[in-house]
């Protein structure tokens, strides 16, 4: 019950919850703008998705504390790069990654 001079005691789950962020560039050390950025937990499903902007930086929110592998799609690099992360209690900053091939192909 809520009332004026008591206390009322409320119950409710907390859910730790951190990101990463960091940049995509070409070998170059161009800006990859536009690329879809994913994140993966250990069983391979895909937890959280960014684009990167106009400087090639990204963020993936909502990711509890585990190991998570971080995928540039580039739709014609295979493996897709990436980039391992671990988070544990914290946001993770500079988890860059460098695109394969030297600079951005014509036409993106």
């Amino acid at each position: 019950e809520v009332a004026a001079g008591v206390v009322t005691r409320v119950n409710f789950e907390a859910v730790e919850l951190y990101g990463a962020a960091g940049q995509v560039t070409y070998q170059d050390g161009t800006p990859a703008k536009g690329m879809p950025v994913y994140a993966y937990n250990n069983d391979g499903d895909k937890v959280s998705s960014s684009l990167t902007d106009l400087f090639g930086y990204f963020r993936v929110d909502s990711l509890p504390p585990g190991d998570y592998r971080l995928n540039v799609e580039t739709g014609d690099v295979t493996p897709a790069p990436s980039v391992m992360i671990t988070i544990s209690d914290d946001y993770l900053f500079d988890r860059n990654i460098v695109l394969p091939f030297k600079s951005q192909p014509v036409g993106e």
